[in-house]
């Protein structure tokens, strides 16, 4: 799943038509934005080569569409500004989390919503969510670099002792410095990322814990608990938000459900949460 998969969700489960939209991560081409018929959409990111190479095709800095370099931990945009925050694949990156969430919640209007859709977190199997090249192509976090897990249960000697029976040392260091010593990860855990959205408010509409389905085996899993025990569930490898500020109608929260779960549906994703989806507004329509 990619962030135009989203973005699709975003569409389906919230009218975005004639709303103002503030995307932190700065990745949706503005061709596909367009599409959505928005009022004016306003993507920030950090790294100007990302904003360079996602907005290549042209409507950028227009009256509908705008590219920025802004760090979402220290947001200059009025109080209220927008209607929707959207962001994918991002959160997990945010090294102050704690001031780029009270920033949301700031600038969102009343009954605004924030969309989220981030992995893989630092506790999770893969939180380690090493990106580095091996020459010519990228060796990611997909690619089984070590086991699930052991960027937790090992040190980086421990790894590196690991690392250089596979590969080659200048490729070895590269891991290790994207591990263990890049700005590019937060290293936040889940209770962290639940604890800290839990003071603004926010309604929660869709609140959805994306799990793996690799097999936590019991020793491991006592040895997890012994050296992280702020982690409430190390299955966790990331999250789904759609949250309001302040209430929505019964119409609003209609609609995320079901257009969340035909999004799901029709691309085959996350079948378990579209049965959550269905139960929770079955439990709506007896109260």
């Amino acid at each position: 799943m990619d962030e135009t998969d989203y973005f699709s969700i975003l569409k389906s489960a919230v009218n975005i038509k004639g709303k103002v939209v503030l995307e932190i991560g700065g990745v949706m081409p503005p061709t596909l934005v367009m599409d959505g018929n928005i009022k004016q959409w306003i993507s920030i990111d950090i790294s100007p080569k990302r904003l360079d190479t996602n907005h290549s095709s042209g409507i950028v800095n227009s009256d509908k569409y705008s590219a920025l370099l802004m760090d979402a931990s220290q947001m200059t945009f009025p109080d209220e500004e927008f209607d929707i925050v959207f962001s994918s694949n991002c959160f997990e990156h945010i090294s102050d989390l704690p001031n780029a969430l009270k920033h949301i919640h700031r600038v969102l209007k009343p009954g605004g919503i924030l969309f989220t859709i981030f992995a893989p977190i630092w506790s999770g199997p893969h939180g380690h969510h090493t990106w580095v090249w091996d020459q010519d192509k990228p060796l990611t976090f997909s690619d089984n670099v070590f086991p699930d897990w052991h960027h937790l249960l090992m040190d980086e000697t421990e790894l590196g002792e690991y690392l250089n029976r596979k590969y080659r040392s200048e490729l070895c260091e590269s891991i290790l410095r994207y591990v263990y010593r890049s700005n590019d990860i937060n290293r936040r855990v889940d209770s962290d990322y639940e604890l800290e959205i839990g003071k603004y408010g926010f309604k929660r509409i869709i609140d959805y814990r994306i799990q793996t389905h690799t097999k936590l085996q019991k020793e491991i899993l006592n040895q997890l608990r012994i050296k992280y025990p702020k982690v409430w569930d190390f299955r966790t490898q990331g999250y789904f938000w759609l949250f309001s500020k302040g209430s929505i109608s019964f119409w609003f929260r209609l609609r995320a459900y079901f257009g969340t779960g035909l999004q799901i549906v029709y691309r085959k994703l996350y079948y378990d949460k579209f049965r959550k989806i269905l139960t929770k507004f079955g439990k709506i329509l007896q109260k």
